[in-house]
């Protein structure tokens, strides 16, 4: 992982402005539209090309693929797992409830209304292996094109996943995120070994407050995110801790899984799932004179 003593490393979120005619491919193939799949490839692999190129030109340290190949940072996991097929999800979120013309304006957006969420009506399982070995070819290979070093890619949670696919298959929502994380396993894997930083976009653990569980309590709702923990940590307990990042409310750490979503809560049960768990705890603050920090600055309110 890459370090400075001298100034702070820069990065972004992720997902990067893709190409109009990429939009219009990723859209014609979410609407079922047929697309060449040999024609789509290329052209994901020239714009993350394009994309890593001009992030280099702006001085931006850790690079990402800018999430070319997938239609959202969520949703796209429908294209790579088996398992969902099942009626799509209908979200509503509480904090717009009252506000109905900014509720129209946000699931009116093209990229939003456009995204298929179909329910899990089947055993959730890896369909497609060789999609994440594509982007991490996609993108080691643009980034030796302009010597750049280190790379992050990112990936959803099982929380995520969870949230906007319906569960209409497992008998619980537990048994649902666990087959999720076993699933998504592959995926994580196949950054980290690469030798990319994987970064896993977890906002469930805040925006779940107010579209998945906006009825319960906020006691009810830290058992839940505990779930949801639990899940991400089975999920990786396999990969290198050091080789993750987690984005969560807005805010991105490069730190341990469960050091980076600053829940009050922790992760203690998902022994009885066959791993051992990893304790929660606090990300560590660099003082200010170790020229240190363990943060990514993602957004304009990261700090160290």
């Amino acid at each position: 992982m890459k370090r400075s003593t001298e100034r702070f490393l820069t990065t972004h979120a992720g997902s990067l402005p893709r190409p109009e005619d990429l939009v219009r491919m990723m859209y014609a193939k979410e609407e079922g539209v047929p697309v060449d799949s040999a024609a789509l490839a290329s052209r994901i692999r020239s714009a993350v090309e394009d994309i890593v190129h001009k992030q280099a030109g702006a001085g931006v340290d850790v690079v990402n693929d800018g999430e070319m190949s997938k239609p959202s940072y969520a949703t796209y996991v429908k294209d790579r797992l088996a398992g969902f097929g099942g009626s799509g999800n209908t979200f509503v979120y509480q904090d717009l409830a009252e506000f109905p013309n900014l509720a129209k304006r946000v699931f009116g957006d093209p990229g939003r209304s456009r995204r298929k969420t179909p329910g899990c009506n089947a055993p959730v399982s890896v369909r497609d292996a060789q999609a994440a070995r594509d982007d991490v070819d996609n993108l080691k290979a643009a980034a030796g094109k302009v010597n750049v070093q280190e790379m992050f890619m990112s990936a959803a949670s099982p929380g995520v996943i969870g949230l906007f696919f319906r569960n209409d298959h497992y008998p619980s929502q537990e048994a649902y995120l666990f087959a999720i994380a076993d699933a998504m396993r592959h995926e994580y894997e196949t950054v980290a070994k690469a030798g990319v930083v994987l970064q896993i976009d977890c906002p469930d653990l805040g925006m779940g407050r107010h579209i998945q569980y906006a009825d319960l309590s906020l006691a009810e709702f830290k058992k839940k995110a505990r779930l949801h923990i639990e899940a991400l940590n089975h999920a990786t307990a396999t990969s290198r801790p050091t080789d993750c990042a987690c984005t969560c409310a807005g805010a991105t750490t490069r730190a341990p899984i469960t050091a980076t979503c600053r829940l009050p809560i922790s992760s203690t049960s998902s022994s009885r799932h066959g791993r051992a768990p990893f304790p929660w705890r606090p990300p560590t603050r660099a003082t200010p004179t170790s020229g240190k920090c363990s943060r990514r600055l993602s957004c304009p309110k990261a700090r160290c």
